[in-house]
């Protein structure tokens, strides 16, 4: 990493096997051998750069449908002598599901070309990263996607809370359901269902089993960001 200023840390459980290398911008971005890392160019970055962490994390969460974490425990700046000084601070979250690893070989005139991808590539998530730095609704959505439904004790209220912040964003139900062509009902019946979570005291049927409801709201949350232009 040639970048003056950084912050990293081991992804938790590690994944040894991944070497992904990518720019954000003026962020350099590594993981390799466990190791997550993302360097900057001033000391004022910092701030800026945990937020793009958060958001990569929050994408490949939702993408891969399983929580993972890092713990960004050091942080480096340089010394006037041209060495760096590296320190112990801070804590971020990563978790992990079935890897999709693909390779597509390709003939090109004389060529052979190999194209191959990873699922477990934080490169795969710079479009969706883009689109919730730019749109506040989308961002919440993945964060509570992330946060709050994948190992939390209450997975229906955050897929709640991800449902309300889309709905308002698009202007109501019907205009949510309607990105996946479907009735208004669609998005209903998943605030029906979580109800009990949300207000323990309001008696609500179970329309959909909690699977369903996590499978409704990828698919509106896929949907939702797709809509978006950058």
């Amino acid at each position: 990493m040639n970048k003056p200023f950084g912050i990293r840390g081991s992804l938790q459980p590690p994944i040894k096997d991944i070497e992904n290398k990518f720019n954000f911008d003026a962020f350099s971005i590594s993981i390799k051998d466990g190791v997550f890392e993302i360097g900057f160019d001033n000391a004022e970055d910092e701030e800026q750069a945990r937020i793009l962490v958060r958001q990569l994390l929050d994408s490949w969460s939702f993408r891969n449908n399983h929580k993972i974490e890092v713990n960004l425990n050091q942080k480096w700046k340089p010394l006037p002598e041209g060495k760096r000084h590296i320190e112990i601070e801070l804590h971020e979250h990563i978790g992990i599901s079935d890897r999709v690893m693909t390779t597509v070989i390709s003939e090109r005139m004389a060529y052979v070309v190999v194209q191959s991808e990873d699922s477990y590539h934080f490169s795969n998530d710079i479009e969706m990263v883009r689109k919730a730095s730019s749109n506040e609704a989308l961002a919440s959505a993945l964060s509570f996607y992330s946060g709050e439904v994948l190992e939390s004790q209450r997975p229906l209220y955050g897929l709640y809370k991800a449902i309300e912040v889309m709905s308002r964003e698009v202007g109501g139900d019907s205009q949510l359901a309607s990105l996946i062509n479907q009735p208004k009902r669609f998005v209903e019946d998943i605030k029906q269902t979580a109800q009990p979570t949300r207000h323990a005291y309001t008696p609500a049927n179970e329309k959909l089993t909690e699977s369903e409801c996590r499978e409704r709201v990828r698919r509106l949350l896929g949907a939702f960001a797709d809509s978006i232009n950058i």
